[in-house]
């Protein structure tokens, strides 16, 4: 790796690191960010139909692991094929 980039990312986490339970904290507090969820995103878990009023609806096909769950998470390390779908 480029040594100046490398000298930059080991100042930036020595600075954030002090801080990050209070990121983490911050971030994980406001209800919105709470839902029922799927653990992952994957395609094979959904399908997709259109409503009584023509608009594009989803539905869920598997059940397991399903609960009250942090919206973020989907998209940081429980997203999977997301970026594809």
């Amino acid at each position: 790796a480029n040594p100046s980039y490398m000298a930059q990312l080991k100042k930036e986490c020595v600075e954030i690191g002090p801080v990050l339970g209070k990121v983490n904290k911050y971030v994980i507090a406001g209800d919105d960010l709470w839902a029922f969820i799927h653990p992952n995103l994957h395609i094979d878990n959904a399908f997709f139909f259109r409503d009584a009023d023509a608009r594009q609806d989803t539905g869920l096909l598997d059940w397991g692991g399903t609960g009250k769950g942090f919206v973020l998470s989907q998209f940081i390390s429980g997203g999977g094929a997301l970026s594809l779908a």
